[in-house]
């Protein structure tokens, strides 16, 4: 299938030059435009011609716009911005040489960036959880380990907590999934909100969240993380008063692996949820919070 011929917007004050544009453009059957204000959808324009009788403030075609459009220029003058420069007295062959290669390195360079835009929203929906809109469980192993380098190059403290909803099947099996998609969404909203911009949150899966407070050592820790888990109990329905949330943390220590710092954190969280729930734990069973 052949490609549609070049889209050609015509820049110029001067009429014998314009008519000559459109002559010496017309054997390519293409579209050509003679003022972007009539042009409905800028960014169809492949390549545009001009010369310095047309500033680029003139409000009937903002160049500096088409550019940010991707359209290409070729400019009828030896100085000025342009991806291609033509003497006034270039031949038609010459132009519509020049039109032509342009309009094929505009095309390929929309293209790339098409395809830029569409492996980054791929990206995004890989490493996003679809309910909560938080980062997902990939998302999360991959900051963890970039997290945890840092830490080791930079001796600074990085905490890892995991956040777990307290009677979440409960809720499922006797209110619905709907009302157990709404307590996770809350869950997320609060701890988005609690947090500061350092951080980074993340739904592991299920009723799990992991958080990684950068920058808290052992001494601020526990009061941090308990803080942050009392607030989602807090921002959960009344009408659900069983609902609360379980917090395991541990705090990296200079070349473990994150691995090691995630197995440290979940065997916190294990034992917050079979000593009462409702509290938060260390992974050096030296602190306790919460009833």
């Amino acid at each position: 299938m052949m490609s549609p011929g070049p889209h050609i917007l015509l820049r110029t004050a001067n009429p014998q030059l314009l008519a000559r544009w459109r002559a010496a453009l017309d054997p390519l059957d293409g579209v050509i435009s003679g003022d972007a204000g009539s042009e409905k959808n800028e960014s169809k324009i492949d390549v545009v011609l001009t010369d310095s009788t047309v500033g680029t403030d003139d409000q009937s075609c903002d160049l500096t716009r088409l550019v940010e459009a991707e359209a290409g220029v070729i400019l009828f003058d030896t100085q000025g911005p342009a991806d291609v420069h033509l003497l006034p007295e270039a031949t038609d062959r010459e132009i519509q040489l020049a039109v032509c290669l342009l309009t094929e390195i505009v095309r390929l360079r929309r293209q790339r960036k098409q395809g830029d835009r569409i492996h980054s929203t791929l990206r995004h929906m890989a490493m996003t959880d679809s309910l909560t809109g938080l980062p997902n469980r990939r998302a999360w192993e991959e900051r963890l380990r970039l997290q945890v380098e840092h830490a080791d190059q930079t001796q600074d403290a990085v905490c890892l907590t995991i956040y777990d909803v307290d009677f979440f099947k409960v809720v499922n099996d006797r209110a619905g999934h709907a009302t157990g998609d709404m307590v996770l969404k809350k869950v997320a909203d609060a701890l988005v909100a609690s947090l500061r911009e350092p951080d980074f949150v993340a739904r592991l899966g299920g009723d799990e969240f992991g958080v990684l407070f950068n920058g808290l050592g052992w001494e601020v820790s526990a009061g941090v993380v308990d803080r942050v888990r009392t607030a989602c109990s807090q921002a959960l329905p009344d009408n659900l008063p069983q609902v609360t949330l379980s917090a395991g943390f541990a705090v990296h220590r200079r070349g473990a692996s994150a691995d090691a710092l995630s197995l440290a954190a979940d065997e916190a969280l294990r034992w917050a949820k079979s000593n009462g729930r409702n509290k938060t734990a260390a992974s050096n069973r030296k602190m306790r919070y919460g009833q």
